[in-house]
């Protein structure tokens, strides 16, 4: 472990020693996205169809009839645009090809961004992240949300939310002041990609900021540079 092992995860929030956080996360979460391990490669990884809603029921998406019957009627869906290179190290371009394909999905009868998102994720898992509904736009992009405050729920399908909530998770995966410990997790966890240890780390601090032992989250100073606003991916 680095001998300062801080990850910043939003502008205002910090965690000490993410291993605990990891090592918690591994222990604790028996129903979730604990499948962040060494997974098959999904067939088809350009495309996205019905038998792929089996992605969705494994990643708790939920996934309704009306959603296998628009893949069934509609799909394919084609992502062949959409990066394969990990999120941070993308231009506003990738990332905005990433938006577009989860989109493309949304518009799509039974989909919001959440389950869009699980579904692509498991054929782009450095580029694509989970946005959950709890996790991400329930917390992460709530400016009032502190670590022990329950998270709220809650369906998203605008396009300009689906790229502040990308943008969000992007700025702390690509932040230059987290790129040594990012890079130490990722030799640790080498079946894991960067985006799936942040939202380890993040999901582990949602649920259980007390666990891991104290003081392993603090406020954080706001003075660090944006790395990307969402208006530029948008």
């Amino acid at each position: 472990m680095p001998p300062d092992a801080s990850l910043r995860l939003r502008e205002d929030i910090a965690i000490e020693d993410p291993w605990s956080f990891v090592d918690w996360y591994d222990r604790n979460v028996a129903f979730g996205p604990t499948y962040y391990g060494d997974w098959p490669t999904p067939a088809s990884p350009d495309e996205v169809s019905l038998s792929d809603l089996g992605w969705g029921v494994l990643l708790v998406g939920r996934p309704s009839g009306r959603a296998a019957h628009s893949l069934l009627c509609h799909g394919p869906v084609d992502i062949s645009g959409v990066p394969t290179a990990p999120l941070h190290e993308l231009d506003d371009h990738g990332c905005r090809q990433i938006v577009d394909a989860i989109y493309s999905i949304v518009e799509l009868k039974g989909f919001a961004s959440s389950l869009a998102t699980k579904i692509i994720h498991p054929k782009r898992r450095a580029s694509v992240p989970l946005l959950d509904n709890r996790a991400i736009y329930g917390t992460l992009l709530r400016a009032d949300w502190a670590p022990g405050d329950n998270p709220r729920g809650g369906t998203v399908s605008s396009r300009d939310r689906i790229a502040t909530a990308l943008a969000a998770v992007r700025w702390a995966v690509a932040l230059p002041d987290n790129r040594k410990v990012w890079e130490t997790l990722e030799k640790s966890y080498p079946y894991r990609s960067r985006i799936e240890l942040f939202d380890i780390c993040w999901w582990t601090l949602v649920r259980a900021p007390t666990d891991c032992g104290p003081g392993h989250w603090h406020l954080a100073d706001q003075d660090s540079p944006d790395v990307v606003v969402a208006s530029d991916i948008g």
